[in-house]
């Protein structure tokens, strides 16, 4: 596993490199990176589909009235203050508290630490640039722009970064309520839990409201959207993949672990010996060693292990047990192997990206590339449950998880979405001939 930059580089040239390198690159944490390459290849692909809906005549040209040379104004000074004081509260850390820091510099930005210092300076700083940007406006004109597809992105994208990450913690928060309630904030300010779904929701809702505050068709807009937003998801999934944050699946009883993280082919027998000789570890977690969630699988012979069964060595969690003759962070590995659920997202999650794409120029109806999009995830994400661990609800004798509600209801909703715009582009095309 690779949880950061460092660690990559350690792989791939040894300790050839001056130390200091090493210590600059572990500030850069693999998902955090995957994440961002996530979002700019979404943009991308939402920056072009918009520029062909527009050319097509599909979405209208937004344009706005903009207010050009304002004096600065009380609301002006608070708005890049706070800013200006968040950011020099979340970067001081760096410069007051960098080992501890750049340790995890996810759970250092969702977290309350912060330097009290840095968020004076940083917000007295902004608003000196907010009044020297503005001291020589005196009239206030106005002027009637026309929004780029460039510029409907950063709106767009901005809107839904904001409540996708919103989404993604009250999710989190309700699929493990026990734990919000023992911890709110604890919970809430953590570096890690962020539910998919919920970000999706909240997302949806924010980019939803946009589209009617500018008066753009929310089917057209929610179609460009689809094929990133499937882009997006794969690469993200690489980078959970990349640094072993524990979204993995239930482990695979035909392999152990060996001492230094590599794995081999055993017997129900070895499996058993192997939670003996890790009981601590296992009854932790689930307390009886009849709740282990496991299932045998080989991999074919034309495929390679780690497909099928992953230990996720020096995991960025620290999940498992020592490995041998490590040290320092990052020394864990499972001691069964689980099956690598993040790879089978990527995989199958670029190959849906590929069938949006595909379908995008032969649908008719605005609404349809977004209703394939709901199904293509819900049976996506519904097939990748029956593997992974996740909470679960008690529902009249079912025990689903809260991904399996959402992602049945995605899979219901549009299928019925596509059949009924199926039938209006059906009568479109009957009309035409």
């Amino acid at each position: 596993m690779y949880p950061t930059l460092a660690d990559v580089f350690r792989d791939l040239l040894g300790n050839s490199l001056p130390e200091g390198i090493y210590k600059f690159f572990h500030v850069f944490n693999s998902f955090g990176i995957m994440m961002a390459i996530s979002f700019i290849a979404a943009a991308y692909v939402l920056k072009k589909e918009l520029g062909r809906m527009i050319q097509l005549g599909q979405i209208q040209k937004i344009q706005r009235e903009v207010i050009e040379n304002e004096p600065a104004t009380i609301s002006g000074y608070l708005r890049n203050a706070l800013v200006g004081g968040f950011l020099g509260f979340k970067i001081g850390l760096f410069l007051t508290d960098f080992n501890r820091t750049t340790a995890d510099v996810q759970a250092a930005f969702f977290s309350k630490r912060g330097s009290v210092l840095f968020l004076v300076i940083g917000a007295i700083a902004a608003a000196l640039v907010y009044y020297w940007e503005n001291r020589n406006n005196k009239t206030t004109t106005k002027k009637t722009i026309q929004l780029s597809a460039g510029e409907i992105v950063g709106e767009v994208v901005i809107r839904a970064a904001l409540g996708g990450i919103i989404g993604a913690k009250l999710f989190h928060c309700l699929e493990y309520w026990s734990d919000f309630v023992q911890d709110p904030f604890g919970l809430l300010f953590s570096g890690s839990g962020l539910t998919f779904y919920g970000g999706l929701i909240l997302g949806a809702v924010a980019v939803i409201h946009w589209a009617y505050q500018n008066k753009v068709s929310y089917r057209r807009l929610a179609d460009a959207i689809a094929p990133g937003l499937m882009l997006a998801y794969a690469l993200g999934r690489v980078g959970c993949m990349l640094a072993g944050d524990g979204d993995w699946g239930i482990y695979n009883s035909a392999y152990i672990t060996k001492g230094d993280g590599s794995v081999v082919l055993t017997t129900e027998a070895g499996f058993q010996q192997q939670v003996n000789d890790n009981a601590h570890y296992f009854y932790r977690l689930y307390e009886s060693f009849d709740k282990i969630p496991h299932t045998a699988v080989k991999a074919p012979a034309f495929l390679p292990d780690w497909m099928f069964a992953f230990s996720f060595p020096h995991n960025v969690i620290s999940e498992g047990v020592l490995l041998e003759n490590c040290q320092g962070e990052h020394c864990a590995a499972l001691p069964v192997p689980a099956f690598p659920t993040p790879f089978y997202e990527t995989v199958i999650c670029l190959l849906f990206f590929v069938v949006l794409m595909l379908f995008r120029n032969k649908t008719k109806v605005a609404g349809m590339i977004i209703a394939i999009y709901m199904v293509l995830n819900g049976v996506e994400r519904f097939a990748i449950e029956q593997i992974r661990v996740n909470s679960t609800y008690t529902i009249f004798g079912f025990h689903p998880t809260q991904a399996e509600l959402i992602s049945m209801a995605l899979i219901l909703i549009g299928a019925a979405w596509y059949l009924f715009l199926a039938r209006a582009q059906s009568n479109i095309q009957n009309e035409s001939n």
